[in-house]
């Protein structure tokens, strides 16, 4: 019998990333969350192992909600789907196995080793390829509620050295009376409370952040993980966490609309895992100050903070871009579309062009192939589905709706907030609202006498760069009154009628529609298959002949199946 091979990841993966084979359970792999002890038997046996496992990831209480059954008696989830992110791939196997055997029932439970988007976030659309009736998430989790799937967390029960982690926090904090808050990943909130209860008796301006376990919504829960009874709390939504330990007066000085930060301003942050970057600006927006220990190396960082002051530099690029480039990497959770809707209502009245991308998990290449791009707007996951690009490797700026919106009013202010959750970027108010109450009639007459007094060809420079920038053929809105048969002109007053790219009254059109792409296009040293030798055949000809080579058949089918290099049946000289 071969070996089976682990499985290989579409995105990128790191190198020492190792996964488990199902031959041999891959005794040399190191399991770090199962604690110092612990990982070392695991090489030992497979037994062990799997045991070790097993309560890790809370086989019997998931097989038990697995084994719910309906009023008519058939059981209610029949098809299950298992969400492992990268680093936990290498326990997928073990787990199906493991949940095969506790289930009841001819069921299946398919194992989606890889994520479409976030990897934080219920992957509905892998979901659905499977027809899964439920999706078990495993490890990190922002707990974003989904529109349609059912759903369930299992955090997993990781090791921590809490004494190590207590001595660290006593070393970063040496004044007792300092303001504190204590968080950590979704995983380690387990150690939470018990780290809380025996430093609260030295730091009594001590509070945590624990997380919320009811923000999944009503079709999902948390397994292995009770809402304990505790005292009033201050919901953080967008962080997915319950401030603990507050007094009232602090607790009710915040209204229900109202930002939570204007109380964790005056708090330092000790948190603990390897929150991604997105997360890692939100808190930094959240908290006066940020000390991040890393839960496995106990290596303490305060400084890895991305710069918001990059950020402020990407709004000023997206207010003077003429093409937006919109880039959905989220199709599960709540608001998507509305925002979606938002966010182009928001481009068209700034005069502005916009395209829609559904990429996967964006990249530097994939992004790169749209050079026509000006700004790129993402929607995304707040705690991971928001790309950050810290060394400066993708071509064009990425920002978030917030920043969009903000970058679009006639006057930038910020005041350093940075607003990531959906619904709370629909309820900012924009600047074409406050005119929603007047007369739609009036409000036509208004808007057509402020096009009339405005000089279309005034110069305008790039706020960053301080250039003149160069024509926009969409924000000219009386050219797309000329009807495009009757005035179109040919590029450098030819009559070459089958050109791509056409000059309409100073506009340029792709087919009957005018575009800001194509002023891109006639700057491109190649123009097409072919363009490569227009001037030499000009040359050799005289005049340009527009007659290509033959179209001939390629292969088709399955590349397994092809023939053409393989020998035939008698054929001996082969």
């Amino acid at each position: 019998m071969s070996e089976v091979l682990p499985p290989a990841l579409s995105s990128t993966q790191d190198a020492d990333i190792e996964f488990a084979k199902t031959k041999d359970i891959s005794k040399d792999i190191p399991r770090g969350r199962l604690g110092p002890i612990n990982s070392q038997k695991a090489r030992e046996s497979a037994d062990q192992l799997y045991s070790l496992l097993k309560e890790y990831y809370s086989v019997d209480k998931t097989a038990q909600y697995l084994n719910q059954k309906t009023n008519s008696g058939d059981y209610k989830f029949k098809e299950v789907a298992l969400q492992f992110p990268d680093d936990l791939v290498r326990d997928s196997a073990i787990v199906c196995q493991l949940l095969q055997e506790s289930i009841s029932g001819d069921r299946r439970v398919w194992v989606l080793a890889d994520t479409s988007y976030s990897p934080c976030c219920i992957d509905e659309v892998a979901g659905e390829h499977v027809g899964a009736d439920l999706i078990l998430h495993f490890g990190e989790a922002c707990l974003n509620p989904v529109e349609k799937v059912n759903s369930a967390y299992i955090f997993g029960k990781p090791y921590l050295d809490t004494a190590k982690v207590i001595e660290l926090f006593r070393k970063q904090y040496s004044n007792k009376e300092d303001k504190i808050c204590i968080m950590t990943d979704t995983q380690y909130s387990l150690h939470l409370h018990d780290i809380y209860v025996i430093l609260k008796k030295e730091y009594p301006n001590l509070v945590f952040a624990d997380v919320d376990l009811q923000k999944s919504g009503s079709n999902s829960l948390v397994i292995d993980r009770e809402v304990t009874e505790r005292e009033p709390g201050l919901s953080a939504y967008d962080l997915s966490r319950i401030i603990y330990g507050l007094n009232v007066d602090q607790i009710l000085s915040v209204g229900e609309d109202d930002d939570y930060s204007t109380i964790t301003q005056d708090y330092s942050l000790f948190y603990i895992g390897v929150p991604p970057d997105p997360k890692l600006i939100l808190l930094s927006t959240k908290f006066s100050s940020l000390a991040v220990v890393d839960p496995v190396t106990l290596d303490v960082s305060g400084n890895r903070t991305p710069s918001l002051s990059r950020r402020y530099r990407f709004m000023m690029i997206a207010r003077n871009a003429s093409t937006i480039g919109i880039l959905v990497n989220t199709l599960s959770l709540e608001n998507t579309r509305k925002l979606l809707n938002k966010v182009v209502k928001w481009i068209k009245n700034a005069g502005k062009k916009h395209y829609m991308f559904v990429v996967g998990k964006p990249n530097v290449a994939k992004l790169a192939n749209f050079d026509t791009i000006d700004v790129w707007c993402i929607l995304g996951c707040g705690q991971s589905g928001i790309v950050i690009d810290s060394y400066g490797d993708y071509y064009k700026p990425i920002i978030t709706p917030y920043e969009l919106q903000l970058a679009l009013l006639p006057e930038v202010t910020w005041t350093g907030k940075w607003i990531v959750d959906f619904k709370e970027v629909m309820s900012q108010p924009d600047y074409e609202e406050e005119e929603e109450e007047k007369d739609i009639v009036g409000k036509a007459k208004e808007s057509n006498k402020r096009d009339e007094d405005k000089d279309e060809y005034a110069p305008e420079f790039d706020p960053v760069t301080g250039k003149l920038v160069a024509s926009r053929p969409l924000r000219q809105l009386k050219h797309l009154e000329i009807e495009l048969s009757d005035q179109r002109k040919t590029i450098e007053g030819s009559n070459d009628e089958k050109s791509l790219a056409t000059r309409l009254s100073s506009e340029l059109s792709i087919g009957n529609t005018i575009s800001t792409s194509v002023s891109q296009l006639q700057n491109h040293t190649w123009t097409g298959l072919g363009s490569d030798y227009k001037q030499q055949e000009e040359d050799e000809q005289g005049s340009f002949s527009e007659e290509g080579a033959k179209v001939e058949e390629g292969r088709s089918g399955i590349a397994r199946d092809y023939d053409y290099d393989r020998k035939t049946k008698g054929d001996t000289n082969n």
